[in-house]
């Protein structure tokens, strides 16, 4: 859930701040078929900590840029011709002396 809305076919990935850096990544092959990629991605709102997180989505191995995500719905458009394969990753840094998650959700 997101701002109080249920996207029911969202990706979501999860990560933990157990660990001193933690990604949690969702990859998918595409087999070049498609051309462009829009939606949404933000925390969700059951997310424990809502230090805002980077976000980077990988075509082919080559990082498109990173953005820092939190509650609030970031807007992202990509370019996916020729691409193959298309990874999302959502990272926690830092150590800490307790466990905190954030849970990610792309929305379509």
């Amino acid at each position: 859930m997101i701002e109080g809305i249920e996207y029911d076919e969202a990706i979501v990935a999860f990560v933990s701040a157990c660990y001193s850096v933690n990604v949690g990544f969702a990859e998918f092959v595409l087999g070049r078929k498609y051309k462009r990629l829009t939606g949404k991605v933000a925390l969700t709102d059951d997310t424990t900590n809502t230090t805002p997180m980077p976000f980077v989505i990988v075509l082919d191995g080559k990082a498109q840029g990173r953005k820092n995500v939190t509650t609030t719905q970031l807007e992202i458009n990509v370019d996916l011709n020729g691409v193959n394969r298309i990874r999302f990753e959502l990272t926690q840094t830092g150590v800490r002396s307790y466990c905190r998650g954030g849970r990610a959700r792309w929305l379509s």
